[in-house]
């Protein structure tokens, strides 16, 4: 689920590379990377722009990219007591993997 900061997945985005060994990129809405000082530390830790050109370029350039699906709207559905993830008609990550040849692998992170 995808919580108004997303602690898990900045924590995976520092241990990801060190332990696995390849390089691995965060999607960001683009209003997240035009608040200043939070723009250069999101950037800092490999954190990219979720527009489907720049994840595209990442992934054929080899990188490993990482998706909250809900994007922001799934922030407003999540609270205390429900977490909550949208994909049905969240379709965009599999015609990247298609288009680029990339696996596709499910983590449930909070």
């Amino acid at each position: 689920p995808h919580g108004v900061f997303p602690y898990g997945n900045i924590l995976s985005m520092l241990v990801f590379p060190a332990t696995m060994g390849f390089s691995f990129k965060g999607l960001a809405a683009s209003s997240a990377l035009r608040v200043p000082i939070f723009k250069q530390i999101l950037r800092s830790i490999g954190i990219i722009d979720a527009s489907r050109n720049v994840a595209m370029s990442a992934l054929r350039q080899g990188h490993s990219i990482g998706i909250s699906t809900g994007g922001v709207r799934e922030v407003f559905e999540t609270n205390e007591h429900h977490e909550c993830i949208l994909l049905k008609e969240r379709i965009g990550m599999i015609k990247l993997a298609i288009k680029t040849g990339a696996n596709l692998v499910p983590v449930y992170e909070f």
